[in-house]
Parts: structure tokens; sequence; C-alpha cells
């Protein structure tokens, strides 16, 4: 199965688009060539820096990957599907954390 057949069912089975929040939960080694793994970018030592940070999903390309912003108004990085993890809605959780000690 190709790259972006595998991010296709990635996003799909953890219902991530435009928006979505995610964790930078892994990283490469720099300069490991994307091709690889079937994913068309480098990786770069300012990726890694990203680290276990949450970032807002601002594209995605079945080759390139899934840019992630950081910090609203900078340059999102394109990182490959296989080193995110999904984030819940955290005004949700907020909710649902409010509602649980109302009825406890």
């Amino acid at each position: 199965m190709s790259y972006s057949e595998q991010q296709k069912q990635w996003l799909k089975a953890n219902n991530i688009e435009v928006g979505s929040k995610v964790k930078i939960a892994a990283t490469l080694r720099e300069g490991d060539d994307g091709e690889k793994f079937g994913w068309a970018v480098h990786w770069s030592s300012s990726m890694s820096k990203n680290k276990d940070k949450i970032g807002t999903v601002v594209d995605i390309d079945s080759d390139t990957g899934i840019q992630v912003e950081i910090q609203e108004g900078s340059l999102g990085y394109w990182y490959p599907y296989f080193v995110l993890e999904t984030v819940g809605d955290p005004q949700l959780e907020s909710a649902i954390a409010e509602f649980q000690q109302q009825h406890a």
C-alpha cells in the first residue's frame, strides 16, 4: 500500500481534517529521506524541536503529508502521518470535565 493510501486511511480512522489538533509524537533523524517511507519530504532538525507539541492541521497533501502549525501565524512544517497523534477537542474535554464536577 502506498504512503498516500496509508495516510488517507489514517486520516479517516482518526477523523483528522484541516482544523484538527494533533501532537507531534515522534521524530525521524535529520535528513531522513522521506522517500524510503513513501513521503515526499526530508526531515530537518527544526521539525524535531516540535516533538510533544500540539498544533493545528492547516493543509493535507497526499504526497507531502500533513502541514501542522504549532504557533498561530507561523509557517507549519509538513509531517508524515505516522509521527502524529490525535488530540481531543480541548473545549469538549473541558465541558465534559465541568459537567462531571457538577454531577459528582
